[in-house]
């Protein structure tokens, strides 16, 4: 990942809601504004990859064509999201 785009968690409001959408917690104090082509990773309870020190490092075999997915709770995203990726496990079938 380019974790060159620091944004100061005090300063979020700064920024418009689509871009907040692209925030991943990087310390205390800040944020990563994901640029691409991280931004773009989906979501999945099933997923290909996990983050390993702000890289995408794959789980298991994905197959030529496959969609490359995270579980962004596994990766610090701190935004609400309905999952309706379908897996067996899929989050949205749980409530905290």
């Amino acid at each position: 990942w380019d974790t060159s785009h620091k944004i100061a968690r005090t300063e979020v409001d700064s920024l418009d809601a689509a871009e907040q959408h692209y925030l991943n917690p990087y310390d205390e104090s800040f944020y990563i504004l994901l640029s691409e082509p991280e931004r773009y990773v989906n979501h999945s309870c099933d997923n290909n990859t996990k983050v390993v020190n702000f890289c995408d490092v794959a789980v298991r075999e994905i197959a030529p064509g496959e969609e490359i997915t995270s579980d962004y709770r596994s990766g610090g995203v701190e935004i609400d999201f309905e999952c309706g990726c379908g897996a067996a496990t899929c989050c949205s079938r749980y409530k905290k």
